[in-house]
C-alpha cells in the first residue's frame, strides 16, 4: 500500500501544474465520440506527455485565456490524453502522431479534421480553432473516399485522390499505397512522384511498400542519389519501424516484437556497418524496453541482469572523472563570453555540467529499482533493489531516487526509515530549487496512512 502511495506521488510531481480551465472531458474514446454525435460537436484533442515542456507551456498559457477556453468550450467536446499512457498509445498510433504538443480535431465519426504539431501561439490557436470550424466538409469527403475504398474501389486515379487526402491530414494508408502501387507498371514505382508518396504513406514495415523502399534504399549505390529524398525515407522508416514496435507493446505480443525487431536490425545495417557487439546492443536494449513497457516481470529480471551487472560494476571514479573532464571543457567553451552572460550561463547549468555521467548512471539504476518497486513481490528482490537504489543514491541523491528507496523500505516493512528518506527528498528537493509540493504531499499522504494503520 505503502509504494503504491509513493509512486501516485511521484506520477503528480511530474503533472504538476496550472489546472486548465478548458473543461476537459473524463471517459473513453467510445464515449468522448458518443458525445460529439449526440451534440453535433467537432472532438478538440489536446495529445501530450508528462515530460512534455512545451505541453505544460500551452496548458498554462493558451488553456487558461479566457478567450481560448471559451471557443473550445462553445463549439467543442475538449479531450486530453497522455501519449503514453492508457488509450493514449492507441490514440496517438491511429493519427500519427510523433511529437507533442499535438492537437487534434475529429469529426463526430472519428475521422480528423485538422492537426497542429508543436507549440502553438494564443493568436495562432485562435485561428486554428476558427478554421476547424469551418472545415467540416474535409471530414465528410474523407469518410466518402474511405467508404468507397471499403466498397473495393482499387482504380489508380481514385487511390491516388484517396492517399492525398490521407497524406494532407497525416493519417495511416499503408494498405492504400500498396494497393496503388499495385495499379502501376513497373516502370513508374521508382518514378519521383511516386516514391515521394511512398515515403510520405508509409507507416508499417509489414508492407508491400516498406519492402520496395528497403530495395530502393540498397541499391543506391547504383542510382542517383538524391539526399534529401534520401533523408525523408529515413525518417519515414524510422518512423514505421517506432509504430510497429509500439504496437507489439500494446498487444504484448512477442513474436511481433521479434519480428519488428529483425527488421530494425536489417534497416540499421542498411545505414552503418554494427559490429556483432552493437547488433546484440540493439537487442539487449529493444528486448528491456519491451518487456518493461509490457510490465512483464519475470524476462524483464533475465533481461535487465547483464545492463545492471555493468552498471553497478562501473566505478564511481570513472564517471566522476568524465564528469571533470567534460566541465573543464565546458568552462573552455563559455571563458570567451561577456561576464554577466557567462555567469548567468554558469549558474544555470552548473549541476548539469557537473554530475552527468554519475547522473545518469544513476537514473539507469534507480529505473530499474523502481521496476523491481512496482513489480516484485519477493522479499529476496526488494532487498536487492534496496541496495541497488542505495548505489544510485551514493552516486547523486536526486530526490527521484529517494523517493524509490523509500518506496523500497515501505514496501519490505521499513516504514520509519522510509519516512526518513521521505523527508531527505522533500529537502533535497528544496536545496535544487524543484517544485516542492508534490514531495510535500507525497510525504504528508505518506504520513496519513501511517497513523490510519
Amino acid at each position: 500500500m505503502f509504494s503504491a502511495l509513493l509512486i501516485s506521488s511521484l506520477l503528480s510531481l511530474i503533472q504538476v501544474g496550472d489546472e486548465p480551465k478548458v473543461n476537459f472531458s473524463s471517459g473513453s474514446f467510445r464515449q468522448i465520440l458518443a458525445q460529439a454525435t449526440l451534440t453535433h460537436r467537432p472532438v478538440f484533442i489536446d495529445v501530450s506527455t508528462s515530460w512534455c515542456v512545451p505541453c505544460k507551456k500551452m496548458e498554462k498559457e493558451a488553456f487558461n485565456t479566457p478567450s481560448i477556453a471559451k471557443k473550445i468550450n462553445d463549439h467543442f467536446i475538449a479531450y486530453k490524453i497522455d501519449a503514453e499512457k492508457g488509450e493514449g498509445e492507441s490514440i496517438t498510433r491511429k493519427y500519427h502522431v510523433t511529437a507533442y504538443p499535438t492537437l487534434l480535431v475529429l469529426n463526430e465519426d472519428g475521422t480528423l479534421r485538422q492537426k497542429t504539431v508543436g507549440y502553438t501561439t494564443i493568436a495562432t490557436l485562435a485561428s486554428q480553432l476558427d478554421a476547424a470550424l469551418k472545415l467540416p466538409r474535409q471530414g465528410l469527403t474523407l469518410t466518402q473516399l474511405a467508404a468507397s475504398y471499403k466498397r473495393g474501389n482499387r482504380e489508380a486515379s481514385f487511390l491516388y485522390a484517396y492517399l492525398e487526402a490521407l497524406r494532407q491530414v497525416d493519417l495511416d494508408g499503408a494498405d492504400v499505397i500498396d494497393a496503388y502501387i499495385a495499379t502501376l507498371p513497373c516502370d513508374r514505382v521508382y518514378a519521383p512522384p511516386t516514391l515521394r508518396l511512398m515515403t510520405q504513406m508509409v507507416s508499417t514495415s509489414h508492407s508491400q511498400t516498406y519492402d520496395l523502399l528497403q530495395t530502393y534504399l540498397r541499391s543506391q549505390g547504383k542510382l542517383p542519389i538524391d539526399a534529401d529524398r534520401n533523408s525523408q525515407l529515413i525518417g519515414s522508416f524510422s518512423t514505421a519501424l517506432r509504430h510497429d514496435l509500439q504496437e507489439a507493446i500494446e498487444r504484448n505480443d512477442e513474436d511481433l516484437f521479434r519480428i519488428v525487431l529483425h527488421r530494425k536490425l536489417q534497416f540499421s545495417k542498411l545505414l552503418e556497418s554494427i559490429t556483432p557487439e552493437r547488433e546484440t546492443q540493439i537487442i539487449q536494449n529493444e528486448t528491456i524496453n519491451f518487456y518493461k513497457r509490457t510490465g512483464n516481470f519475470p524476462p524483464y529480471k533475465v533481461a535487465i541482469r547483464p545492463y545492471l551487472t555493468h552498471l553497478l560494476t562501473l566505478p564511481d571514479e570513472s564517471s566522476r572523472k568524465m564528469d571533470s573532464l567534460n566541465f573543464t571543457r565546458y568552462l573552455t567553451e563559455i571563458a570567451s563570453l561577456p561576464d554577466s552572460i557567462r555567469k548567468q550561463h554558469y549558474a544555470a547549468y552548473l549541476t548539469d555540467r557537473t554530475d552527468t555521467q554519475a547522473y545518469y548512471t544513476a537514473l539507469e539504476i534507480s529505473d530499474i529499482a523502481r521496476m523491481y518497486l512496482t513489480y516484485a513481490t519477493d522479499r529476496g528482490d526488494l532487498l536487492e533493489a534496496i541496495n541497488w537504489s542505495q548505489r544510485a543514491i551514493a552516486l547523486t541523491p536526486h530526490p527521484d531516487f529517494l523517493i524509490t528507496y523509500a518506496g523500497l523500505l515501505a514496501k519490505t516493512g521499513q516504514v520509519e526509515q522510509a519516512s526518513l528518506i521521505q523527508k531527505k527528498a522533500l529537502a533535497e528537493a528544496k536545496k535544487r530549487g524543484l517544485a516542492s509540493q508534490p514531495y510535500q504531499a507525497a510525504l504528508d499522504q505518506f504520513n496519513r496512512s501511517l497513523r490510519n494503520r
